[in-house]
C-alpha cells in the first residue's frame, strides 16, 4: 500500500516540476521576445526618422528655392530646427501607430511582457 502512495506523491511532485519549469521556459520566451521586440523596434524608430526629416528637408528645400525662389540659405537654416523637431514628432507618431498595427496583426500580445502591447495601443 505504501509503494502506492509513494509513487503518487512522486507523480505529483514530477508533474509540479514539469509546470514549473514549463513557466520557466516560458517565462525567458517572453523575456527573449520583449528584447528583440524593442530593439527591432528602436532601430525601425531611428530609420523611420531620418527618412521623415529627410523628406521634410526635400519640402522645404522645395518651397524655398523652386516656390518661393529665394536665392540665400538663411531660410534652410532658419528652419533646419524646425525639421529636427518635426521629423521627431512625426517620427514618434508614425513609429507608434506602426509598432500597434504590428503587434495587432500578428497578435503579439501574449508572447509579449504585459503592458508593452498596451503602450503602443491609441489612446481614447
Amino acid at each position: 500500500m505504501e509503494h502506492n502512495n509513494f509513487s503518487d506523491i512522486d507523480r505529483t511532485e514530477i508533474e509540479a516540476e514539469k509546470k514549473r519549469r514549463q513557466e520557466i521556459i516560458k517565462k525567458g520566451e517572453i523575456r527573449r521576445n520583449t528584447i528583440l521586440f524593442t530593439i527591432v523596434s528602436c532601430i525601425v524608430q531611428v530609420i523611420l526618422m531620418l527618412v521623415l526629416m529627410i523628406a521634410l528637408y526635400a519640402v522645404a528645400a522645395v518651397i524655398f528655392y523652386r516656390i518661393l525662389r529665394l536665392q540665400s540659405a538663411l531660410p534652410i537654416q532658419i528652419a533646419s530646427p524646425l525639421v529636427f523637431v518635426g521629423g521627431m514628432i512625426f517620427g514618434f507618431i508614425l513609429h507608434k501607430k506602426i509598432m500597434f498595427v504590428i503587434i495587432d496583426k500578428l497578435n503579439l500580445y501574449g508572447k509579449l511582457q504585459k503592458g508593452l502591447g498596451d503602450y503602443y495601443r491609441p489612446r481614447k
